[in-house]
């Protein structure tokens, strides 16, 4: 009898704790991603382009200490 009741305490709890999460998280907009800046800063924007250039670059040639050197960049 006391294994019975607590089960039913147990089901109880989880079905009411459920569907509030969910609401809560589906309301919640701190959770939502921030939409992305129109403007990139110029900082960011010598490092792609170094990033292109980089990625434009002929890397057969090179050797493995010289490949290296762009992986730690």
């Amino acid at each position: 009898m006391k294994k019975s009741t607590l089960y039913l305490l147990m089901l109880i709890m989880s079905i009411s704790f459920f569907p509030s999460t969910m609401t809560a998280a589906a309301s919640n907009p701190s959770n939502t991603p921030a939409t992305a800046p129109s403007e990139v800063p110029a900082h960011v924007q010598v490092q792609l382009d170094r990033l292109k250039e980089i990625k434009a670059m002929n890397k057969s040639d090179m050797t493995s200490s010289e490949k290296k050197h762009f992986e730690k960049k």
